[in-house]
Parts: C-alpha cells; structure tokens; sequence
C-alpha cells in the first residue's frame, strides 16, 4: 500500500510539471540563442468580391497540414493536433476624430459545416471554432449569416493549444529543433481582403472605440478582410 502511494504521488507531480504540448513540443530549455520565423495560416474567403445582402451567408475555409512553409523558405513538419481559430466581427463608425470599430457580435449568426463551435473562457470574445482532424491535416468550414447593413471587417486568429491546460498560443515548436520558434498567423489573400476599403476611409489604420486608443487592424495585415451589406 505505501509503495503504491509512492507510485502515485510521483506520477501526480509528474503531471504537474510536465504538461504535454499539442501542437509541437518545446523540448528541454537548453539553448544558447533561439530563432525565430514565421508561418502563414491560410483562410480563404469565398466571394467577397461584391456587396453582400442581409441574410446572405459569408463562407469562409481552411485547411492546414502538419507540413508548413516558413515565411523565411524553411520546411518544417509539426504534428497540430489541436487548432482553433476564433472569428471576430467590428463594424466600421464615424465619429468626430473618424472612422473607428464597434464590436459586431449580434449582426451576425455564425454557423459551421466542418470543425466544430466552442465555448470556452480562455479564448476570445468573437466566434470559435475547433478544426476537424484528419491526419495530416486540419479543416475547418466556418460561415456568417449577415443580419444588418454596413460596413465591416472581420478579423481572424487561428492558434494551437499548448498545454494541457487550454494555454491558446500561436506559438508552434519542431520538437526536433526545440531553439526554433516559429510564429503562427492568419493569412487571407489580397483579393479577399477588399483593401480598396483603405482608400475611402482615408486611414492605414483602425481603433476600437473608446479603448483608449487600442488598434485593432493595420492595412498591411494578414489576418481581416473586409466586408460590405447593403
């Protein structure tokens, strides 16, 4: 009986200080120097090529293998068995200093055909969504149902679970390179984004209204598109 409280007592703290990575593992803390690079995430965005209509549904798809292209040309595999992204909705204002973003959440109803919806404290305000896995990749099919007219950009973040305890991160490790670093971000084409937008609203950048000045998206970002409802 006391050896099996010895077993258990250091399988216990072994669990405590070892959480298991899921998207990659750290690896010992051993280096001398890191590097560091980064990974698009593609989203597409289908359609976004003209106005939309209220009640017209924004499709939207993403597939992501365990092998990744690094900005700076490097290949690397990373086994992802837990992706999420979350979606966020602003809707573009006019007030006296200029165009600014409200939260959008109720102008739109999200739903999903592949991957999965999820409520979870941890992660952001907007919409989220578990990709589906089927090794070697990571699909999700997400989609917005529009519910009011105007102007919007929709911001996206795709990241990883790290630890065992849904610490979100897009953050990704090559176990077999454990000083390599690799920064995940959300990349959406040029097309899709509608950048022409930029023009008309005469800024490079958008703030969250009264969030002491908080910015949200910049035009050379990756990570939004725009979207228009008449």
């Amino acid at each position: 009986m006391k050896n099996n409280l010895v077993i258990f007592s250091v399988l216990l703290f072994y669990i405590i200080v070892s959480p298991g990575f899921d998207c990659g593992d750290r690896g010992p803390d051993l280096c001398d120097q890191y590097t560091y690079d980064s990974i698009p995430l593609s989203l597409e965005v289908y359609n976004n090529d003209h106005s939309f209509h209220e009640l017209d549904t924004i499709n939207m798809s993403s597939v992501i293998s365990d092998t990744f292209q690094t900005n700076n040309g490097e290949n690397i595999v990373i086994p992802c068995n837990n992706l999420y992204a979350s979606i966020q909705p602003y809707k573009v204002v006019d007030i006296a200093s200029g165009p600014q973003l409200n939260y959008a959440n109720i102008e739109f109803n999200p739903i999903v055909s592949e991957g999965f919806f999820q409520n979870n404290p941890y992660q952001s305000s907007g919409y989220n969504f578990l990709y589906n896995r089927l090794e070697p990749y990571n699909r999700l099919k997400p989609s917005l149902i529009v519910g009011s007219p105007g102007l919007y950009l929709i911001k996206v973040g795709v990241a990883n679970t790290s630890y065992t305890y849904a610490d979100y991160s897009n953050t990704f490790f090559d176990s077999r390179n454990p000083c390599n670093h690799y920064l995940g971000s959300c990349s959406i084409s040029a097309t899709s984004q509608q950048k022409q937008f930029w023009d008309s609203l005469g800024t490079t950048i958008l703030r969250l209204a009264n969030s002491n000045e908080q910015i949200v998206s910049s035009k050379e970002d990756h990570n939004y598109f725009f979207v228009k409802v008449d």
